[in-house]
C-alpha cells in the first residue's frame, strides 16, 4: 500500500497526465488521499454522468480511468504514469451531426467559449463564484422538473451530496436564491415538455429541456436549464428587440454593454417556440434559423477567435483564460 506523500510525490515528479485531474480534485474534496475516498468519487461521478443538468460539474473532468488509476497506486498495483504528450488543438469543428439550441446559442453568445466547450477546457464551472450559481441552477430546474417527486427539502438534500465543498452559507444562500425565483411558478401548472429531435441541413437538432406553464389560462414554454448553460438566469433582461432577425444584428454588433446571454436565451426560447408550436410552417422557419447558424459555425476560423467583452464575462466558465481579458480590470468585471 502506498501512503499519501509517495502517492503525491509519484505525480508530481514523473510530470504525470493525470496531475491535472488530482488537483482539481484536491479543489472540491477534502482528501486525505485514501482509497475509499476515491471510490466515493467514483460513485458520484458515476450517479451524475447521465444527467444533462450536471454536464459542467467538476467531477465530470475527471476521467473515469483516472479514479481507477489512483485507486490501482495507492493499492500499490501500478507501475509509474506515463509522461505528458502535449497535442496541437484542432481548430477545424465542421459540422457535426448533433447539435442541441443552447450549444447553437453558445457560438452566438461567443465563438471562444463555444470553442473551448467544444475542446473541452469550457466544460466545467470550477470557481468559487461559478459554483455557487451553478448549484442554484441546479436546485432550480430540478424543483421546476421533479417537484412531483418530493418537496425542495428532499431536493436539496439529494442533490447537496454534489456540492460538498460549499461552505454551509454558501448552500443556504443558493437555496433561498432558488426558493424566491420558484415563487414565481408557485400557482402554475406544469407539464412537462420531453426534448424532441428535429432533422437540420445533415444534422440532428436536440431542442432542449423545458416546461409548458399553464398559469390563469395562458400558456407559455420556459427553458428550465438555460441558468446551467449561462449562469446568468438572476438578471434582469430589460428592454429587448422582439423580432429574431433584430436579435441576431445586435449580437453580431458586439457592444459590450449588451446583455449578450439574455439575448441569447431569446432566441433560443423563439426557436424552441416555433418548434413546439405544432405548426409545420413554423418548425420549418426554426430549422432554417438553426441551418444559418450550423453554416455560420461551419465557416468560422476558430484558430482566430477571439473573446468578446460583455457583462456576461464574469459569468463565463474560461473569462480567466480569455485574451481580452488580460490586463483587463477583473475587478470590475467580477463586480
Amino acid at each position: 500500500m502506498m501512503d499519501a506523500r509517495g502517492f503525491k510525490r509519484l505525480l508530481f515528479e514523473s510530470g504525470s497526465p493525470y496531475l491535472g485531474e488530482f488537483r482539481l480534485i484536491e479543489d472540491f474534496f477534502n482528501i486525505a488521499v485514501e482509497i475509499e475516498e476515491f471510490e466515493n468519487i467514483i460513485r458520484l461521478k458515476n450517479e451524475i454522468e447521465n444527467d444533462p443538468l450536471y454536464r459542467y460539474h467538476p467531477i465530470r473532468k475527471v476521467r473515469a480511468n483516472s479514479l481507477a488509476y489512483f485507486c490501482e497506486v495507492l493499492q500499490g498495483n501500478e507501475a509509474k504514469p506515463a509522461a505528458f504528450e502535449f497535442k496541437e488543438p484542432d481548430f477545424s469543428i465542421g459540422v457535426k451531426s448533433r447539435y442541441s439550441l443552447h450549444e447553437l446559442g453558445t457560438f452566438k453568445l461567443c465563438p471562444k467559449l463555444y470553442f473551448h466547450r467544444h475542446t473541452g477546457l469550457g466544460a466545467a464551472y470550477r470557481g468559487k463564484f461559478h459554483l455557487k450559481l451553478y448549484f442554484q441552477a441546479i436546485i432550480f430546474a430540478k424543483c421546476l422538473g421533479e417537484l412531483e417527486k418530493g418537496s425542495l427539502d428532499e431536493i436539496f438534500e439529494r442533490n447537496i451530496r454534489f456540492f460538498d465543498f460549499l461552505n454551509e452559507n454558501e448552500k443556504e444562500e443558493a437555496k433561498s436564491a432558488a426558493t424566491v425565483k420558484l415563487k414565481e411558478f408557485a400557482d402554475c401548472d406544469f407539464v412537462r415538455v420531453l426534448p424532441r429531435d428535429w432533422r437540420g441541413d445533415g444534422y440532428e437538432l436536440v431542442l432542449g429541456y423545458d416546461i409548458h406553464i399553464k398559469k390563469r389560462g395562458k400558456n407559455r414554454l420556459y427553458q428550465r436549464d438555460l441558468g446551467i448553460h449561462y449562469l446568468n438566469f438572476d438578471k434582469a433582461a430589460g428592454k429587448m428587440p422582439v423580432h429574431y432577425a433584430d436579435i441576431i444584428n445586435l449580437l453580431d454588433k458586439n457592444d459590450e454593454n449588451t446583455d449578450r446571454a439574455a439575448l441569447v436565451s431569446r432566441i433560443i426560447n423563439k426557436i424552441n417556440i416555433q418548434f413546439d408550436s405544432g405548426s409545420y410552417k413554423f418548425a420549418e422557419d426554426g430549422i432554417k434559423r438553426t441551418d444559418r447558424l450550423v453554416r455560420e459555425i461551419a465557416a468560422f476560423d476558430f484558430s482566430k477567435a477571439k473573446g468578446i467583452v460583455s457583462g456576461y464575462c464574469k459569468y463565463c466558465p474560461v473569462y480567466g483564460i480569455c485574451r481580452p481579458m488580460v490586463g483587463a480590470n477583473l475587478n470590475y468585471i467580477l463586480a
